[in-house]
């Protein structure tokens, strides 16, 4: 934050250094009302910046601003048409929209720029759960390299396929191998499971620890379990969601 207001600082006009800002105060302090104004800066200034066009698109997705969210990423596209990230950033504010279809096909095109895109099996694989396809959901997430996205999206997967005893050894495998850098995950999979209670103590932790995870509150399908909950509401106020 101190570095990204010094850029501001030598350069007021310079978008990098506002996105920077808002990446810091989203991310890192979990501010999401302070993190706007820099973000909506940036944009406003960038004219041809595809890093500042993104970062402000999933911001904007985050925040439950869709049409901003189109908006931007389509110009990062534009721009940048050979990135296989600007196609799996569109294809997560597919997504937080619930628009699982359009995601997925998002998620391909990314694929098909970079086979190894790291992520983007995982992101496709939520949204086939999203949609009850747990076949093609089950192949995406075994095709997924980072674990930190695989295995809770196993463990809600074998839950739903009534493998109770399996879901758990899943659940202890990703505890174990990222302990309290995971508890947000923690709180996906138990919502999913139905452990109400258990899914707030992993978020009150997360809140505690700071765990950049919680961006994804506002508009996480895994988490609509805990909807109606005053639990939920006081959380999304605290983080400043609403």
């Amino acid at each position: 934050m101190r570095d990204a207001r010094r850029a501001i600082d030598i350069a007021p006009t310079y978008a990098p250094g506002y996105s920077a800002l808002g990446y810091a105060l989203f991310y890192g302090r979990l501010d999401v009302k302070g993190a706007r104004e820099p973000y909506d800066t940036g944009y406003s200034l960038a004219n041809n910046d595809v890093d500042v066009f993104s970062r402000y698109a999933i911001y904007c997705a985050r925040t439950g601003r869709f049409a901003e969210a189109d908006m931007a990423i389509r110009r990062a596209s534009v721009l940048d048409p050979l990135n296989p990230s600007m196609f799996k950033s569109a294809g997560n504010i597919k997504y937080a929209a619930k628009q699982y279809e359009e995601a997925i096909e998002l998620g391909r095109k990314a694929l098909k720029l970079n086979p190894q895109r790291s992520t983007v099996h995982g992101d496709i694989g939520n949204a086939y759960l999203q949609l009850g396809d747990l076949r093609k959901a089950a192949a995406e997430f075994q095709a997924e390299p980072n674990s930190l996205i695989s295995l809770p999206g196993q463990a809600i997967l074998a839950d739903k396929q009534g493998n109770s005893d399996e879901a758990t050894r899943l659940l202890d495998a990703f505890v174990s191998e990222y302990g309290s850098n995971g508890l947000y995950q923690q709180a996906q999979i138990l919502a999913q499971w139905g452990n109400v209670d258990e899914a707030f103590e992993a978020l009150a932790q997360a809140e505690a620890l700071g765990d950049s995870g919680l961006v994804y509150l506002l508009n996480d399908p895994f988490l609509d379990p805990l909807r109606g909950d005053k639990r939920f509401n006081d959380l999304l106020l605290k983080v400043g969601f609403i």
